[in-house]
């Protein structure tokens, strides 16, 4: 009963609003947002994916999926991060000027709608959590319904189990350029190396993965559960060799288990 208190109170927030573009990726928090938009003002929310090198394939496929789902059409913005030198230097800073681009481009789009909110999927979890990008949403006024209405990671997947929304439980995904160490020139080369190296792993039948991109090694994280699937010969033994066609000298595992937070 609480959750569905505060999903009127997170579809309360639309009814003040003639319209919205939702900066959409597939990922739990923005569907929750594109959800309640689109049970209260459908023709006016227009969910938005960016679609560049630093986007895994998967993930504009499995938002597809759900916009679908959905009953909307997913439009797409392909806009190109690594043209930014402020990214291109790979610092503690980049996310935010890769918001910024992203935002900024959204807001010109809003303009020749006439649609006055952009919104995104920023939950209250996040707060705690060390996010440059989140400077740009106060600048561009960028509305976070989720944080709004206070919502925890754990409450939004079981809303959209409740509400039947297929990817309730999907791992979340992340920007690619997150798998080069700071520093590092993230290239359109190692997006791809790391894209590749991800996919075939999780056909493997590990579905949470990343592969930290450390130029010519390539250092994998797993969850602890998937430790024992992944130190199976066979398993490993493909593993290594496949990554080594795609560019690697070196393919180890992280000892330290993969945590999202």
């Amino acid at each position: 009963m609480e959750l569905y208190n505060k999903y009127r109170q997170l579809k309360a927030l639309f009814e003040q609003m003639d319209g919205a573009i939702i900066a959409y990726s597939g990922g739990v928090d923005s569907t929750l947002v594109l959800k309640a938009g689109l049970d209260v003002i459908p023709r006016r929310i227009i969910p938005v994916m960016i679609f560049s090198d630093a986007q895994p394939l998967v993930q504009w496929q499995r938002a597809s999926a759900v916009a679908h789902h959905l009953g909307t059409r997913l439009f797409c913005l392909h806009l190109d991060p690594l043209s930014l030198p402020q990214v291109q230097a790979n610092n503690n800073r980049r996310c935010y000027f890769c918001k910024k681009l992203i935002f900024e481009n959204l807001r010109k789009l809003a303009h020749l709608l006439n649609i006055r909110n952009i919104l995104e999927g920023t939950n209250a979890d996040d707060l705690r959590r060390y996010r440059p990008g989140k400077d740009c949403l106060i600048e561009l006024n960028v509305r976070s319904p989720l944080v709004e209405t206070n919502w925890s990671s754990p409450q939004i997947r079981k809303m959209l189990e409740l509400l039947h929304i297929p990817n309730w439980n999907t791992p979340s995904q992340s920007c690619l350029i997150t798998r080069i160490p700071y520093g590092q020139k993230p290239t359109a080369q190692r997006m791809w190396r790391v894209e590749q190296a991800e996919e075939y792993i999780r056909s493997l039948g590990i579905e949470v993965v990343r592969v930290r991109d450390h130029d010519q090694l390539a250092r994998i994280e797993i969850l602890r559960d998937d430790f024992n699937k992944f130190f199976h010969y066979q398993i490993y033994s493909e593993i290594n060799t496949n990554l080594k066609k795609i560019g690697y000298s070196y393919v180890t595992v992280d000892l330290q288990p993969y945590h999202p937070w």
